[in-house]
């Protein structure tokens, strides 16, 4: 648990270089910073691969990945869902020079045709929301 929930802090921590490749970012900072609380190089590496488990494609090599790669993209299935879109929406028109609600609708469909959630609980609480968002999108476009 302990190394989920460090590496869960951790995770995002690499935006700090830029958006591109920021899980390696992140780990940098994980083993940067890690030793200093006495984190084990076994246990910053452990960290680091549970980080790099969210990279996209998402590709967790145990259950501790599993786990965060779920959180990570909880939103999907929440009911939430459309007000953190639009968010990201307004974020990516100004970092990757998105042009169009239309081009986001579009690019939103094949990623959540592509997602799966990996633990038996995402599943359960997340993936019918993410499949009725999913309808919601498609309709519109």
């Amino acid at each position: 648990m302990e190394l989920l929930l460090t590496a869960a802090y951790y995770h995002d921590s690499g935006f700090l270089f830029g958006q591109v490749n920021h899980e390696a970012g992140s780990c940098k900072n994980a083993r940067q910073h890690l030793p200093d609380f006495g984190y084990t190089s076994d246990e910053i590496e452990q960290v680091c691969d549970i980080i790099m488990a969210t990279k996209m494609p998402q590709n967790p090599h145990n259950h501790l990945g599993q786990i965060i790669c779920d959180a990570d993209l909880d939103y999907l299935g929440r009911n939430d869902f459309f007000i953190l879109s639009k968010r990201l929406f307004s974020e990516l028109v100004i970092t990757d020079h998105l042009e169009s609600e239309l081009e986001w609708d579009r690019q939103q469909v094949k990623f959540l045709q592509s997602h799966h959630y990996f633990t038996q609980t995402a599943l359960r609480l997340r993936a019918e929301g993410k499949n009725e968002h999913l309808k919601i999108i498609t309709k519109k476009i």
